[in-house]
C-alpha cells in the first residue's frame, strides 16, 4: 500500500482471469471434485469476510479471481475481490470474537439499503434487493444469495441460470426513462427468479430476518401462526 498527499495506491497480486472469463475452461478441465473445491474456496473467503463484520454486496463471477498452474487441472488460487461496495455490518472485535457475539442483533451495525438498485449487479442481486425489501438494512444474506447464483452460473453451460434469452438481457439493461411506462428492471429480474424457484410461502416470508426483525419468541409464534 502506497500513499501520497492526494491518492492511495493499492498494489495487488496479478491473476490470470476471473470466473466469468474462465467459465468454459473450468467446465472443460474440471471434474465434479474440482468444482466442489472451487466452491469451497469461495465459501472460505466469504466466511472470513463475514467474520470480520463485512458484507461484500457485489459477489459475481467478475469479482472472483482465479490463478492457474500448468501442473494443476484445477485453479491454484481463488480470491474474492472488489470491495468497492462493501460495508461493515458489525464492529470487528478481533480474531477471538465468538460466533455468538456476531449473531447478537444489538451488536450489529446494520448495512444500509439506501438505493438498493445501485448495489451489485442486477443479475446477482437477491430478492430483498429487487422488489421485496421492506427494511432499511440487511446482513450476510445478500452475499449468500449472490455466491449461490455464482455457483449456479458456473455450472450452467451458456446463459445465466435465471435468464432465458437475449430479450431478458435487454429488459434488464434498459435505461431509467425506458422503465417509466412499464415494469422496472428490478421487477422484471424478480419475475425471472420467481419463474424458476417459485414464490416464498407466508411462513417463509415471516421467517426472513430482513422482512420482520425476530422477537425472542419468534419461532413459537411462527408455529402457532400468531406472528404479526
Amino acid at each position: 500500500m502506497l500513499r501520497d498527499t492526494c491518492y492511495i495506491y493499492q498494489i495487488t497480486e496479478l491473476f490470470d482471469s476471473d470466473m466469468r472469463q474462465s467459465k468454459h475452461e473450468i467446465l472443460k478441465k474440471c471434474n465434479s471434485s474440482d468444482l466442489i473445491y472451487i466452491m469451497y474456496k469461495c465459501l472460505l473467503g466469504l466466511e472470513f469476510i463475514h467474520h470480520l463484520g463485512i458484507v461484500h454486496r457485489d459477489i459475481s463471477p467478475d469479482n472472483i479471481f482465479v490463478n492457474w498452474s500448468s501442473a494443476s487441472v484445477r485453479p491454484t488460487r481463488v480470491v474474492i475481490s472488489d470491495f468497492g461496495q462493501a460495508r461493515f455490518y458489525i464492529e470487528y472485535q478481533g480474531s477471538g470474537m465468538p460466533e455468538a457475539y456476531a449473531r447478537k442483533s444489538e451488536q450489529r451495525r446494520k448495512a444500509s439499503l439506501t438505493h438498493p438498485h445501485l448495489i451489485g449487479k442486477i443479475h446477482y442481486r437477491p430478492p430483498e434487493g429487487l422488489a421485496y425489501f421492506t427494511s432499511d438494512y440487511y446482513e450476510q444474506s445478500w452475499d449468500i444469495w449472490q455466491i449461490g447464483v455464482v455457483f449456479l452460473n458456473m455450472i450452467s453451460l451458456e446463459n445465466h441460470p435465471f435468464i432465458l434469452d437475449n430479450q431478458d438481457y435487454q429488459m434488464l439493461t434498459r435505461s431509467v426513462p425506458a422503465q417509466e411506462s412499464t415494469i422496472t428492471n428490478d421487477t422484471y429480474m424478480l419475475g425471472l427468479i420467481e419463474t424458476h424457484i417459485g414464490y416464498p410461502t407466508e411462513n417463509e416470508m415471516k421467517d426472513l430476518v430482513f422482512f420482520y426483525p425476530k422477537e425472542l419468541d419468534h419461532d413459537i409464534k411462527l408455529k402457532r401462526k400468531t406472528l404479526s
